[in-house]
């Protein structure tokens, strides 16, 4: 497989400063959070044992990080939307972070937060921690109910702690949370990374999930990160629909599956995978070498057996979606001009254009991201790539099917395969000298 740009990370783990839209930087700090914090994660002794606070293994750290960023973008877009008091995360962390007079750490009190107020649907014994925290809502168990290894739980290796510093540097008033504009509906003084802008980021396409709830349900997601991503989204969705609100537990919505579901088929001699078709995933910048290594598959399978390629899938064969190729807001219009963009690149680089020999579909996958399939089928005669070298002359290539690559043929392989194309399917209107069958090679 001709390799493009490597976009096969989690949104937002790379990104190019000022190159990206607002969202991507968004995404690209709290990774960075998440990244420098991931090994301090204090592992707190299991009860009845007398062992003293240590640190957790990365790996489990970053696991209760990530569960933590989502539960706190959830209470800033809460928060935004005025379902909270204005400047509640920064209080918080002023009130109860390091240097308070609070008996208890600010990852102690995060966790009350979250299973004493959030998830306590009972107005009276919401009323006994506004002292501490102020009038609250209840808003479900959507997100907010807690895991076992997570502190309060006893769990037999211990329980998990969220640092102080984690918290501050999430909702702090330099918080990555305080930083930038969130919301759940655009605001009209700027840009705002909204429901949708986060969704797309995903990879996810609001009408293909009826913007959320309405779907058939469960969506079906290959690991536990990803489905988190994926409640956060639905529940801002749903809360862009319907306001702030209680919305019970998403784990039934949002399901891991044992094993990641083989979405598209293997590469092969008739598949390619690609994640993107012209526009780097993470700059957003049209890159005329993306679009030209997926010209040449094109070109390949015309000449070969024809074939299927898949955009939007990475390296590996995990579906990362089309965000970056798709406008914020998208719905049946947005699709179809998509498909017809991509129908016109392939027509006007290739001649003859291959007019009736190409299907263009966008299809999603259980969990809601959406990729494009180009269905090719093998063309009699010579399929050629119309190209523009830095000397500013056009010339014409031909490529074929080699396996998993696309096979550039020169020189006396080239004149062979045109001859042998020819004898079976004479070319239709010759245009240019270097196209007959005994033209001197490129």
């Amino acid at each position: 497989m001709e390799r493009q740009e490597q976009g096969d990370l989690p949104p937002g783990s790379v990104s190019k400063r000022g190159q990206g839209s607002l969202v991507w930087d968004w995404l690209q700090d709290c990774q960075s959070v998440v990244e420098a914090w991931e090994a301090q994660v204090p592992l707190v002794p299991a009860k009845g044992q007398k062992d003293q606070l240590q640190l957790c293994p990365p790996d489990r750290g970053r696991c209760l990080l990530r569960r933590t960023l989502v539960r706190a973008t959830a209470l800033a877009f809460a928060e935004r939307a005025g379902a909270l008091p204005v400047g509640f995360g920064a209080e918080f962390c002023q009130r109860h972070g390091p240097g308070s007079d609070s008996p208890y750490t600010l990852g102690q009190r995060w966790v009350q937060l979250i299973q004493r107020v959030l998830t306590q649907p009972s107005a009276h014994l919401r009323k006994r921690w506004e002292p501490e925290f102020g009038r609250l809502p209840y808003l479900g168990a959507a997100l907010f109910s807690p895991d076992p290894d997570e502190e309060t739980y006893d769990a037999e290796q211990g329980s998990l702690r969220v640092p102080d510093g984690f918290l501050i540097a999430l909702l702090g008033p330099d918080g990555v949370l305080s930083r930038y504009p969130l919301g759940l509906h655009t605001r009209p003084e700027g840009e705002t990374i909204t429901p949708e802008a986060y969704g797309h980021a995903l990879g996810l396409i609001p009408w293909s999930l009826g913007a959320g709830p309405g779907r058939d349900l469960p969506l079906l997601v290959s690991n536990e990160e990803e489905a988190w991503r994926v409640r956060l989204w639905w529940l801002l969705m749903d809360w862009r629909t319907h306001g702030v609100r209680p919305v019970e537990d998403l784990r039934d919505m949002v399901r891991v599956v044992p094993r990641p579901m083989a979405v598209v088929p293997p590469e092969s001699q008739v598949c390619e995978w690609k994640t993107s078709f012209r526009t780097h995933r993470l700059s957003r910048q049209r890159l005329a070498k993306i679009e030209l290594a997926s010209l040449r598959t094109v070109a390949s399978f015309l000449n070969a057996d024809g074939g299927s390629l898949f955009i939007g899938v990475n390296p590996e064969g995990r579906v990362v979606g089309i965000g970056h190729e798709w406008p914020v807001g998208a719905g049946s219009e947005a699709r179809e001009k998509l498909q017809g963009q991509v129908l016109d690149s392939i027509h006007q680089a290739l001649d003859p254009a291959p007019i009736g020999f190409l299907t263009v579909g966008v299809e999603t996958t259980p969990a809601g991201q959406g990729y494009l399939k180009i269905e090719v089928r093998p063309r009699p005669g010579v399929t050629y790539l119309r190209t523009n070298p830095k000397s500013g002359e056009s010339t014409d290539e031909v490529y074929v099917r080699d396996g998993l690559r696309s096979l550039k043929l020169e020189g006396k392989m080239r004149d062979q395969f045109i001859v042998e194309r020819h004898r079976h399917a004479p070319l239709v209107s010759p245009s240019s000298p270097n196209r007959s069958p005994t033209a001197e090679p490129d």
